[in-house]
């Protein structure tokens, strides 16, 4: 199973970047399934077991807030809830304009830049409110550009 589940794990994110939504349509999950002659209870064991894959539609950017012992020590709990604040959502909302989602991770690896957060692919450290405020206000300012 294990070749198998690395295989599941790449079919996951090829599905889930064709999506164009961050997320996976269960109905490709359901092909998925077939397709590696598995059950759908495995393959959405896997789905569920990994935070970077979702069934529910996401923001155009998931916002990752770190919740490890680091980060917590550093106040990671003010920033995500300055940040949900900020957006008017809870964790695991979506902003009504489809723009950010926010989720709350175990770990993202930086502890020494504790607080962090992850915006799709890229890392946030020494999280502050102003600089939360900077980067949410560079991406609105790049969307409207765009």
């Amino acid at each position: 199973m294990e070749n198998k589940r690395e295989d599941i794990i790449l079919a996951f994110h090829k599905a889930q970047e064709e999506s164009g939504s961050n997320y996976i349509p269960i109905e490709k999950v359901k092909d998925i399934a077939k397709n590696f002659n598995v059950s759908l209870s495995e393959v959405s064991g896997l789905l569920t077991f990994y935070t970077m894959f979702s069934t529910e539609k996401r923001g155009k950017y998931i916002i990752r807030v770190c919740d490890s012992l680091s980060c917590r020590l550093m106040h990671s709990i003010d920033i995500l809830l300055y940040i949900q604040n900020k957006l008017g959502i809870d964790e695991g909302k979506t902003t009504k304009d489809g723009l950010f989602t926010i989720e709350r991770v175990n770990c993202l690896g930086r502890c020494f830049s504790a607080p962090n957060m992850m915006i799709n692919d890229k890392i946030y450290g020494n999280l502050t409110p102003e600089k939360i405020d900077n980067i949410i206000s560079e991406i609105i300012k790049e969307e409207k550009n765009d």
